[in-house]
């Protein structure tokens, strides 16, 4: 943990309040040291008055390139008490150049901890970093969670005054003047970048970094999360650090890629790059979201992975969808979460796919589009005709896609052989070779079964050819499943 201490500060930009005990030994010293006052404001661009004022006067602040420069001088001449290191330990309150805001009850020396390098990449993000004579720093967000973490975290800087509304954070132009000025960077939304110093930080902040970017960043969409920007050079070197810091992401993240964005009615270009769907868990186990939706989701994604079904039976997904729809109006986003399906699917339900083969409910007549939510999201209704179909076919959602005699007899003809193939399978129950692949298919994704791949290369995995057998995954899992009424509820 890099540790920043006065001399680290950009001197010019901002002034210091020292403690009263140590302003007046201060001046005292001086005096003893250079005789008359003139002498010393002439050393340092002051009048023989200004430098008196400056010490004496109540709640004056000093800049801190003055306070350098006198500390060096007495230090040089044997005053070791005035060491810099040590007269930061006085320092009571300090501010930026201008009208900027106090803060008071610092602890010098700076720590590069998480706090700090989560508000630097937010100033990168959704911030801006300010500048002199031009705007004054803050952080936008309209989750409130991470404006109060970013409230939280200004501590790491002592008592920062600000001014909070519901989307935004204004705070002292003094610590825009600090992060720039130690990460050598520009918070200009195109001038902005990644710089060298943040590569060498240990893994635990930088992840912290990345996620900050993240929450305000990114998108987490059906299989993939999404980073945006329309600083490329930025982009580029939040993927860098991701690659570099994080060797679990190798071949799991995207290139970056342009395109066209809307602002006010003006096209702008966006950059974006991917996490692919590989690396989500890596993603949420190393870095994850403090954005409560974009967690959520995730983790919704991450979970959906781990069902025990690949597809459903006919129209049992639209059943669903529209037993979701029965008590209120939802979105597309809505009812992905509430019935474990990605979003891409639910929404070809609703409108349609050639390339899937899937019948469009809208077009059907089964519900419609009522308006959009706040992030311009389809709000869809049930209505008569799909109340209808529900109520009719409602009994299919209380059935099993494998259940009864014939998975037993499958599973007892693993039991009799150790193995099976979908040839041996259809000799032995006089049925359709693709039958047999399609049934024993469904109990390897159930997890009653494993397989392995066999024969010649060609065949690969090719359930109608004799490359993949198919074996036992539990002993005890057969015998509960042979001496019982095998029942696998596709719809949990």
């Amino acid at each position: 943990m890099r540790l920043f201490h006065l001399i680290d500060l950009p001197s010019d930009l901002i002034f210091i309040r020292l403690e009263d005990q140590i302003r007046g030994k201060f001046l005292e010293t001086l005096k003893e040291v250079f005789g008359i006052y003139r002498k010393i404001g002439d050393l340092v661009n002051y009048t023989d008055t200004g430098i008196v004022d400056s010490f004496r006067v109540k709640n004056r602040f000093i800049k801190l390139s003055t306070i350098i420069k006198l500390t060096n001088l007495l230090s040089k001449k044997g005053y070791c008490e005035f060491d810099i290191n040590k007269i930061e330990k006085k320092v009571i309150a300090y501010r930026g150049i201008g009208t900027s805001l106090i803060i008071k009850n610092p602890k010098f020396p700076l720590k590069e901890d998480e706090r700090i390098i989560r508000i630097f990449f937010h100033l990168l993000g959704d911030g801006y970093g300010g500048k002199y004579g031009v705007a004054k720093p803050f952080y936008r967000n309209y989750a409130k969670e991470l404006l109060d973490e970013f409230e939280e975290d200004l501590k790491v800087f002592g008592e920062v005054p600000h001014i909070k509304r519901e989307t935004i954070v204004e705070i002292p132009s003094v610590i825009g003047y600090i992060l720039g000025h130690i990460y050598k960077v520009n918070f200009e939304s195109h001038k902005s970048f990644i710089p060298p110093v943040i590569f060498k930080l240990p893994d635990k902040p930088i992840a912290q970094g990345i996620k900050a970017f993240a929450d305000d960043e990114a998108s987490v969409e059906d299989c993939r999360i999404k980073f945006h920007s329309s600083n490329k050079n930025l982009l580029s070197g939040i993927r860098n650090l991701i690659i570099k810091k994080f060797p679990e992401f190798s071949g799991k993240i995207g290139e970056i890629r342009e395109g066209w964005t809307y602002l006010r009615g003006k096209k702008f270009i966006r950059y974006s790059f991917a996490i692919l769907s590989s690396g989500l868990k890596p993603y949420y186990d190393l870095i994850g979201f403090s954005h409560k939706g974009k967690a959520e989701s995730l983790q919704i994604i991450i979970e959906r992975r781990k069902r025990k079904w690949a597809r459903r039976d006919k129209n049992i997904t639209k059943l669903l969808i529209l037993q979701s729809l029965e008590n209120r109006n939802k979105t597309v986003k809505e009812i992905s979460k509430e019935v474990g399906i990605t979003e891409s699917i639910v929404r070809s339900h609703f409108e349609g796919s050639k390339s899937n083969g899937i019948l469009s409910l809208n077009k059907m007549g089964f519900v419609k589009n009522i308006g959009f939510n706040d992030t311009r999201g389809k709000i869809w209704s049930i209505i008569g005709r799909g109340i209808k179909f529900l109520k009719e076919n409602r009994h299919k959602l209380d059935k099993f896609s494998i259940e009864g005699n014939i998975s037993k007899s499958y599973l007892g003809l693993v039991r009799k052989f150790h193995w099976v193939t979908p040839s041996s399978v259809t000799k032995e129950r006089n049925c359709r070779n693709d039958t047999a692949s399609k049934q024993l298919l469904k109990l390897y994704r159930n997890y009653y079964l494993k397989r392995n791949r066999i024969g010649k290369k060609e065949y690969r995995y090719k359930l109608t050819k004799e490359g993949i057998r198919f074996l036992l995954k539990d002993q005890k899992i057969l015998e509960a499943a042979v001496n019982k009424i095998l029942r696998v509820n596709q719809y949990a």
